[in-house]
């Protein structure tokens, strides 16, 4: 029988997340949040992000969907999500 590998590979550790963090803010999070602009995500939409990490693409997207829409961010990585949920709220975008 295979092995399984459950757990993310950098492992889920505060520096790993202080590099996620940062490794968005120098590189993904404008040119991600240009592409949604593009794509059309906009106020009142539902959007679900697989694999949402410490949340950034979360964020962005309910940055976009406003109040009257939704975001949900799929995550098996519990501490990365308990990031991402601490991060919206801190937001205060409760929609995510």
């Amino acid at each position: 029988m295979a092995k399984v590998e459950t757990g993310y590979p950098f492992g889920t550790d505060d520096p790993e997340i202080v590099r996620l963090l940062q490794q968005g803010e120098q590189f993904h999070n404008r040119p991600s949040r240009q592409l949604f602009i593009t794509g059309g995500i906009s106020a009142g939409m539902s959007v679900l992000d697989l694999g949402s990490g410490p949340g950034d693409v979360a964020l962005i997207a309910g940055s976009l969907v406003g109040p009257t829409g939704r975001v949900l961010g799929l995550e098996r990585t519990v501490r990365f999500l308990e990031v991402a949920k601490a991060r919206a709220h801190a937001a205060g975008l409760e929609w995510v």
